[in-house]
């Protein structure tokens, strides 16, 4: 019977990217040296998801690079007067974007995170995180960078400055996790930072602050407490 269950699983798949052939809704972005075209089998007046591919383009060229297939490819569009969708990218929060170029791993490539639908807390933006290898010229699924693009408050952000990237999650109101990741050879990554906001232990009205440093490869650990009062400032 489980087998059956995949035989169908796979079957269906299958049959929604055959689809992208007959009616898809499509979009084309740019990066500085990219052209990406998608695809996406289904859509609704709101937004478009399933099976999708993605064709990579150097710009100015009309050699195709790579194809991206994706199972879920989500992105929100709006209907201009032809009735073709268009994609709607919000860049504060990536929020509707199928996609988007950045150097994750600060090796001075770009690389592609491509949206896999709303996977993470509180049904926030997940993201599949490809790298660019060099050695192969083609971009390569990261399993560990897709894995925190995936479980956290949506996309990871980049601190360029410092080549980091940053995380963020909570539970309610009252606590709250920030950690820091550095890229190690390339596409590995090491927390060096965490930041744990707590007021949901404590019913004698404090918050409780732990902050854990990686310093020369042994944790540093500081724990602050304040009054709930003082620390949240609109506190009643």
């Amino acid at each position: 019977m489980k087998g059956n269950f995949f035989i169908i699983f796979f079957a269906m798949q299958a049959a929604s990217l055959l689809r992208l052939e007959a009616q898809p809704y499509s979009f084309t972005m740019s990066s500085a040296h990219y052209r990406a075209e998608g695809k996406v089998a289904s859509g609704n007046e709101r937004r478009c998801f399933g099976a999708g591919v993605i064709t990579l383009y150097a710009r100015g060229s009309t050699t195709a690079l790579q194809e991206i297939r994706s199972p879920n490819l989500t992105f929100t569009k709006i209907f201009q007067d032809t009735d073709s969708p268009s994609v709607m990218p919000d860049t504060s929060t990536y929020e509707g974007t199928p996609l988007y170029f950045s150097d994750f791993n600060f090796d001075g490539n770009e690389d592609i995170a491509v949206r896999n639908g709303n996977q993470g807390g509180y049904g926030s933006p997940s993201y599949d995180i490809y790298l660019f290898q060099t050695a192969h010229k083609r971009f390569v699924l990261s399993k560990i960078l897709t894995k925190i693009a995936t479980e956290n408050l949506g996309m990871f952000e980049i601190d360029v400055k410092e080549k980091r990237l940053i995380t963020r999650n909570k539970s309610g109101c009252c606590w709250h996790l920030e950690r820091k990741y550095e890229i190690v050879q390339g596409s590995n990554v090491r927390k060096v930072f965490e930041e744990e906001h707590d007021a949901v232990s404590f019913t004698d009205g404090f918050v409780k602050i732990t902050t854990r440093n990686l310093v020369n490869g042994k944790w540093k650990v500081s724990v602050k407490k304040y009054r709930s009062k003082e620390y949240y400032q609109d506190y009643d």
